[in-house]
């Protein structure tokens, strides 16, 4: 027993080294000017727990789709389409919370997040999901397609979403399904 519990706790060590030095990698790349790094670590974690539970998810599963979306970057910008910040909002989206995505990239991370929040409750009562929990897949569709969140198949080969994100088809069949944006957050997990 002695050792299974030793290896838990190695298990354990590396997961929190790993989010340890992501962390220090944002804060030497600049992300964290306005929060030090060990007020980043407790409440930024906790942040993002109180929004994973009130949306009903692993709050392991949101830091890995915001790890997918922008390695943590609340600054992360894709010049194709202006996606921007720790979820990548799109331009539209930022404008119908009342923001540019020049300013959510210029907004501390806790701050972000309370739009993350605010996108993330509004998407999942849109998609029909009600109090139900949420898978990592579930979680990642409504970031990527809120409207088709439900779906298995959430876009196929020749339709615009297809072809702006044809990285997210893992299998190469010419479609982009929830499973596979189920494994794409499970790949990029941050453990805190």
């Amino acid at each position: 027993n002695s050792r299974k519990e030793y290896l838990e706790m190695l298990k354990q060590k590396k997961k929190n080294d790993e989010l340890k030095k992501r962390l220090d990698k944002i804060q030497r790349e600049g992300y964290m000017d306005e929060i030090p790094l060990d007020q980043y670590d407790k409440n930024f974690i906790n942040k993002v727990k109180q929004i994973a539970k009130k949306i009903n998810c692993d709050y392991q599963d949101l830091l890995g789709v915001m790890n997918s979306e922008s390695d943590l970057n609340p600054k992360a910008y894709n010049s194709n389409g202006g996606a921007s910040g720790l979820i990548q909002f799109m331009p539209a989206t930022a404008k119908s919370y009342g923001v540019t995505t020049e300013q959510l990239r210029n907004m501390s991370p806790l701050k972000q997040l309370d739009y993350v929040e605010r996108y993330l409750v509004d998407c999942k009562k849109i998609a029909g999901f009600g109090d139900s929990r949420l898978s990592a897949g579930d979680l990642y569709s409504l970031v990527f397609l809120p409207s088709r969140a439900k779906r298995d198949i959430l876009c196929k080969k020749g339709e615009n979403y297809y072809e702006q994100n044809s990285a997210l088809d893992i299998n190469h069949d010419g479609k982009i399904t929830k499973a596979e944006m189920q494994v794409r957050v499970e790949n990029h997990r941050v453990y805190a």
